[in-house]
C-alpha cells in the first residue's frame, strides 16, 4: 500500500513538472508592451480627491458643540456686523479686487470694508473714489446711505 502511495506521487511530481516547463514557454513567448515615461501623464489631482477624506461634518445631536469657547461672550449676529453710522470715512483704497474703504472708529480702530460686505441694517452696494454707497432697508424700504470723503 505504502508502495502505490509513493509510486502515485511521484508519478503526480513528474507529471506537474511538465506542465511547469509549458507555461514558463508561454510566458516567455509573451512580450510587454514598450511604454515611453514622458507620455504618462497622472492626474494628481483626481487621485488626491480619490484618496483624502471630504471632511468630517460635526452633528451635535441636541449636545453643545466641543469646539466653542467655553470662556468669553458670543456676539449675536447683529452684533458682529459693523455700525457705519457711528464711524468715520477716513480714506478708499484702490487695488485689483475692488476699492476698499477706511473707516475709523471713534476709539481709534480701523475697519476696512469692502462691497457686498454686511454692516447693520444691510449692505455696501458700491466704492467709489471718493464715496461709499450703503443700502440700508428701514421698514421693509431700502434706503440709500453715501459716506463722502472730506477733502482738505
Amino acid at each position: 500500500m505504502k508502495k502505490i502511495l509513493i509510486i502515485g506521487i511521484v508519478f503526480g511530481i513528474i507529471i506537474n513538472c511538465g506542465k511547469g516547463e509549458q507555461k514558463r514557454e508561454e510566458i516567455e513567448k509573451f512580450e510587454l508592451p514598450k511604454i515611453n515615461p514622458e507620455e504618462i501623464k497622472i492626474d494628481t489631482s483626481a487621485i488626491k480627491d480619490t484618496f483624502m477624506p471630504k471632511g468630517y461634518p460635526y452633528q451635535a445631536l441636541e449636545r453643545t458643540d466641543p469646539f466653542k469657547p467655553l470662556v468669553g461672550v458670543t456676539l449675536k449676529e447683529e452684533e458682529r456686523e459693523i455700525d457705519l453710522s457711528t464711524l468715520k470715512l477716513v480714506g478708499i483704497l484702490k487695488g485689483n479686487k475692488g476699492n476698499a474703504a477706511l473707516f475709523e472708529g471713534s476709539d481709534g480702530r480701523a475697519y476696512f470694508i469692502r462691497e457686498k460686505d454686511k454692516v447693520r441694517g444691510g449692505y455696501v452696494k458700491a466704492i467709489t473714489s471718493n464715496e461709499v454707497i450703503v443700502e440700508i432697508t428701514a421698514y421693509g424700504t431700502p434706503i440709500e446711505v453715501k459716506y463722502s470723503l472730506k477733502s482738505k
